[in-house]
């Protein structure tokens, strides 16, 4: 299996936080509320690989 680097960008305002994941040119734009954040890096990780070893937010 082929390592490939990822890139996970965040611009944080008040209301949302605007993410999107290089190389593969997945954005998404999330509510800036605990439940959400939650809901979306606890379901949303398949846009990760499965080699992806660190997850922080």
């Amino acid at each position: 299996m082929e390592n490939i680097s990822q890139w996970v960008g965040i611009d944080v305002s008040k209301a949302t936080l605007d993410v999107y994941i290089r190389p593969m040119g997945k954005a998404m734009k999330i509510a800036n509320t605990e439940m959400e954040i939650s809901t979306t890096t606890g379901s949303d990780r398949s846009c990760f690989s499965q080699s992806t070893q660190n997850f922080t937010c």
